[in-house]
């Protein structure tokens, strides 16, 4: 039984996805090429895991064999800009290091993935076909996925044309620009397409993001350093030393917006409705008396049960007490 994509447009909706686009699996995804080539130039610095399953990223049918359709769907989690949130703090903004807006609230995986399992389960029971989300049920299955596994979701989105990558690598979607999260499902089941037509570059002759990147780390359109990226010193690799001179002084506790800042698309941003993304203005900025402040996360060598109850659900536990308290000694130090 084909699903209808108006009935999938509308269960994405019902959880709060701003557009969403069906495609076969076995959809040839653009940018493979480019994508390789970045991984033999060493452009992906310290993430050794992009080099994982590099044929199952590129082709979904090899992670999930025997998939039929993919379902791809667009979360807007803008939560509004940091001046904003200036008067909330506690200790002057100069001695202050900003967050990523993705932070702000709830960690977006968890979020998502609930999300997600309420689509799963009206797609299996549309179709009739009871199963389990591993792929490997003998009836219908549905899997879930977003940026935490081997999926090229970026490709995905670009090829189901709802938007184009961008020449800072991020996803601009042509009605909410950058500040989007990307999820969705792959499964045996036949799910009917919608009409797509991928975007090529709509970027033009701007370089916004190019000028405007501390660290320089685009280091030519659509190509970025992540060994230069203040994202991998502050989110995936806070406690190695390596990162520090490209750190230091930027003002950013974990992750940088910059490029998202300065992105024209972005005038088109709305604030996202979802709650769990904007709730948490307090995340905004961070410093050691906030953080102190915040159930002893930087007091002591003890984690307290408070501060693992802060912590839970929070992108800001993937750098961790230590991790966080170190990029916002790296962000405010002086520069040489």
């Amino acid at each position: 039984m084909k699903i209808k994509f108006r009935a999938l447009q509308s269960w994405f909706a019902e959880q709060g996805f701003v557009d969403v686009a069906v495609m076969p699996a076995e959809t040839e995804l653009p940018n493979q090429a480019e994508f390789r080539e970045w991984l033999r130039e060493g452009r992906h610095g310290p993430l050794d895991y992009m080099e994982n399953d590099i044929a199952g990223r590129l082709d979904i049918t090899k992670q999930y064999p025997g998939a039929r359709s993919v379902a791809i769907g667009v979360f807007n989690y803008f939560p509004g800009h940091h001046d904003a949130y200036r008067d909330d703090l506690k200790t002057p903004t100069q001695a202050c290091a900003k967050v990523s807006r993705y932070a702000w609230g709830k960690d977006y995986h968890s979020v998502l993935r609930k999300k997600l399992e309420k689509i799963r389960k009206k797609i299996l029971r549309e179709a009739e076909s009871p199963g389990e989300n591993d792929g490997v049920s003998n009836g219908g299955w549905v899997s879930s996925f977003s940026d935490a596994q081997w999926v090229f979701e970026r490709a995905w989105a670009q090829a189901s044309g709802m938007g184009f990558i961008g020449k800072s690598s991020m996803f601009i979607h042509r009605n909410y620009g950058t500040w989007t999260f990307l999820a969705g499902l792959v499964t045996n089941i036949e799910l009917e397409s919608s009409f797509f037509e991928p975007m090529t570059d709509f970027c033009g002759s701007c370089t916004a993001c190019i000028d405007a990147c501390p660290t320089q780390a685009i280091v030519a359109p659509f190509q970025v350093d992540a060994g230069r990226c203040i994202s991998t010193w502050t989110v995936e690799k806070p406690l190695e030393h390596e990162g520090d001179a490209l750190v230091k002084g930027k003002g950013w506790a974990h992750g940088c917006d910059v490029c998202q800042e300065v992105c024209p698309w972005n005038r088109f941003e709305q604030k996202s409705l979802e709650k769990r993304f904007t709730d948490a203005p307090s995340i905004a900025y961070l410093s050691p008396f906030e953080l102190g402040d915040m159930k002893g996360i930087a007091d002591g060598d003890k984690r307290t049960k408070d501060e693992r109850a802060w912590m839970q659900g929070r992108p800001l536990k993937r750098p961790g007490r230590d991790g966080v308290r170190r990029n916002i000694e790296r962000a405010k130090a002086k520069t040489s």
